[in-house]
C-alpha cells in the first residue's frame, strides 16, 4: 500500500494535527522506509517453523488482598 500526501493530510486532519508540506514529505519518506522493511519480512520462509511460546504469555492468577482506602492506595 503506497501512502501518498493526500492520505497523510487526511489522517492529520482526522487527528487534528497541522502539518506543513515539509512534515508531510518527511512522514511519507518514513512510511516508505517501514514499507520496505515489511517487504523483507514477507520474504522470510516460516513454513516449517514452530510457534514460539514465551513465559510472559502464561498469566498468573490474581490474588485478592482486600481493598485499600484512598490514603492507603496513594501510599502504595
Amino acid at each position: 500500500m503506497m501512502i501518498d500526501e493526500a492520505m497523510i493530510q487526511k489522517l492529520a486532519e482526522y487527528l487534528r494535527f497541522r502539518l506543513d508540506e515539509e512534515d508531510i514529505l518527511l512522514i511519507k519518506e518514513e512510511f516508505s522506509a517501514y514499507e520496505e522493511m515489511l517487504k523483507v519480512f514477507d520474504r522470510i520462509d516460516t513454513e516449517n517453523t514452530e510457534e514460539m511460546i514465551s513465559p510472559a504469555t502464561v498469566l498468573r492468577e490474581d490474588k485478592e488482598d482486600g481493598m485499600a482506602v484512598l490514603p492507603q492506595a496513594v501510599k502504595k
